[in-house]
């Protein structure tokens, strides 16, 4: 931490912090990256810097949300979103609607949800922002699906899988296949959530991920 804060350029000393930050979560070390990213948005603020504040923000939104604690997740990207607008900065303003709906859902706020992913399609497609267009297809699915539209969860499903295939991402592949499955036995096709989940649990295998062990028990179950 010492390292960031001898750093004299508050953009620089922004950097360092979001850098650290990253690494911290990487490590689960939850409280130093909560530290960090406070003292990155700080140095940002000195520094007047409206961009590094958006991505400061934004990577707090996403920190937030994936360790349940989707409010304050929300409240990062609704501050984010205003700093972007600020910088007149594009890619993050589509970025984070994608992120405020992936809150929204994590709320259970679906229609909400789908109301900024939808918005967030056309600006990712333009940008062509692909790992961030198949995050927005995959939180549509989920949407969909807990608001029991099941053909439209697993049409969007399909698109996030074409696009993470493309970009070699395995493991969110792999949560894809998971959530296309729950949408199948959700409408009553056991045989073909088995056969999607038989899909994932080939690549967590192939990874050695942890998520293995649930997907077995929903094939033992189902």
């Amino acid at each position: 931490m010492a390292s960031g804060e001898r750093l004299a350029d508050p953009r620089a000393r922004a950097y360092a912090h979001r850098y650290l930050a990253r690494a911290s979560y990487l490590l689960r070390h939850h409280r130093d990256a909560e530290t960090h990213y406070l003292r990155a948005l700080d140095a940002s603020i000195e520094a007047g810097d409206d961009l590094g504040q958006g991505h400061t923000l934004l990577e707090m939104a996403r920190m937030w949300t994936e360790r349940g604690h989707a409010r304050r997740g929300l409240d990062c990207a609704q501050r984010a979103m205003a700093r972007y607008g600020a910088a007149g900065y594009r890619p993050g303003h589509a970025e984070t609607l994608t992120q405020i709906g992936w809150c929204h859902l994590e709320l259970g706020e679906y229609r909400h949800a789908l109301d900024h992913c939808e918005r967030a399609l056309p600006l990712l497609r333009e940008l062509d922002d692909r790992p961030w267009l198949a995050s927005t297809w995959d939180s549509l699915g989920q949407a969909h699906h807990h608001l029991t539209q099941h053909p439209d969860a697993v049409s969007c499903y399909r698109q996030a899988l074409d696009l993470f295939d493309d970009l070699g991402d395995r493991c969110e592949q792999a949560t894809t296949l998971i959530n296309l499955g729950d949408t199948q036995r959700a409408s009553g096709d056991a045989t073909a959530a088995r056969s999607t989940w038989c899909r994932a649990l080939t690549i967590l295998d192939d990874l050695d991920h942890p998520t293995a062990d649930t997907v077995r028990a929903r094939l033992r179950t189902t």
